[in-house]
């Protein structure tokens, strides 16, 4: 999904803040003779020449060509001292130069760091977005100015240096032709272009590589996990008082057949309570594994049993784990009501208008609160039924647009397995 375009916005201003930390400091910098020599003052110059022949193109003076080729002449002197003057400023650092990048990579990575967190408070699919667009952009721009520059960066500004000593050469002589002439005046303006358009990448890399590496975190962050041998908990309570020992073996069996596809093996069995029936069971998985790895399995789980209670066929590589669900749901049958816990997940088999139902549900962060206030809720089906339902009318009226990630549904009329198809599950 596209993000909205105030998201948007908020985005790309935080990876423009990147780098405005050091503004002032920039600013302080670009007053310093270094650049007033390499930058300000050959721009003067260049402005200078240029305007006078462009007004001798009417006046016809040679002098005032004169004039304007030695100011293009004293630009290039003023580019090439001050670019000594800035080396020999810089020489004392020169001695441990691997310290100074290491420097000026700490001052960066200072003033970056607020808006690199700015960006970790966005949905990895909205940064996703945006560096997709700023990647696209600069590759276009990257085009634009090599169809107007060429490998005018790559060979810098000697061309127009040796046109400026070529046309000087031949004031006595005869005049040079027009386009020697327009390569002078043409190529310091390609090469500043050229310049202005590196800084510029330069910066926009900057950014598109720390947007990447906040990615990278979002993508990694449950990596981290300790892998180990996860438990699940695993309850059953059958509200009735008569049990036929056989069904209740059959839904044990059914149930431990289940967690073994699942890739889980029984540790230990609490003994049951008499009257309202309850046992809990504990599972370990068989191998070292995540807690996000085991949520993902019994989210398949929950989808296997949404699909089965309406009849769609489950898709080749779950078929195992299609049976493992067909039986549960046919071991339940027997049952006037009752509740299955795996870990997280609740199957609960109730009635509604005196038909029996069967629902699925992920235990919500309000609904473990509340039976953790109530133990008992886990023995009560239809109390528990009751309790969800009325939560999702609250959550409704609360949002009548908001659309649940997931269906929700029953099975009704006759054996569990047949479901009405307007009905799902949750």
């Amino acid at each position: 999904m596209v993000p909205a375009h105030d998201t948007v916005d908020a985005i790309i201003s935080t990876v423009k803040a990147l780098n405005k930390g050091k503004k002032w400091e920039y600013k302080r910098e670009f007053r310093s003779l270094p650049n007033i020599l390499s930058i300000w003052l050959p721009i003067t110059l260049f402005i200078l020449g240029a305007s006078l022949a462009f007004i001798n193109r009417w006046v016809q003076s040679p002098w005032l060509s004169v004039v304007a080729l030695c100011l293009l002449l004293l630009m290039y002197v003023s580019i090439t001292v001050g670019t000594v003057i800035d080396l020999l400023t810089l020489w004392p650092s020169m001695r441990d130069l691997l310290g100074t990048i290491v420097e000026t990579s700490r001052m960066f990575a200072n003033a970056d760091a607020p808006h690199v967190n700015e960006l970790f408070k966005y949905q990895q699919q909205d940064l996703q977005y945006v560096l997709v667009e700023l990647k696209a952009e600069r590759g276009a721009w990257e085009r634009r100015v090599g169809v107007l520059i060429g490998a005018q960066e790559k060979i810098g500004m000697i061309p127009g240096l040796i046109a400026l000593i070529a046309a000087l050469s031949r004031l006595q002589g005869d005049p040079l032709p027009s386009w020697v002439v327009g390569v002078v005046y043409a190529l310091p303006v390609l090469y500043f272009f050229g310049l202005c358009s590196h800084i510029l990448m330069t910066k926009l890399d900057r950014g598109i590589m720390l947007l990447e590496m906040v990615i990278d975190t979002l993508k990694n962050k449950g990596s981290d996990e300790t892998t180990k041998r996860q438990e699940i908990e695993v309850e059953i309570a059958l509200p009735q008082e008569n049990i036929n020992s056989i069904d209740l073996e059959q839904l044990q069996t059914a149930i431990n057949n289940l967690m073994e596809i699942c890739e889980f093996k029984l540790k230990e069995e609490l003994d049951p309570i008499r009257g309202s029936w309850w046992r809990k069971l504990i599972f370990w998985s068989k191998d070292k594994t995540t807690p996000t790895a085991v949520n993902r399995i019994f989210q398949t789980v929950k989808e296997v049993f949404v699909a089965r209670s309406i009849g769609i066929p489950s898709a080749e590589e779950t078929i195992k784990l299609t049976e493992a669900v067909d039986r549960v749901i046919k071991s339940l049958e027997p049952f006037e009501s009752g509740i299955i816990r795996l870990g997280k997940l609740l199957v609960i088999k109730g009635t509604r208008e005196n038909k029996p139902i069967l629902r699925v549900e992920t235990i919500s962060l309000s609904l473990a609160q509340k039976l953790a206030e109530n133990p008992q809720l886990i023995k009560m089906p239809q109390s528990l039924l009751l309790l969800i339902e009325e939560e999702e009318i609250a959550n409704q009226a609360v949002s009548h647009l908001a659309a649940s990630d997931k269906p929700q549904g029953y099975l009704s009329t006759g054996p569990l397995a047949q479901l009405p198809p307007s009905k799902e599950l949750c």
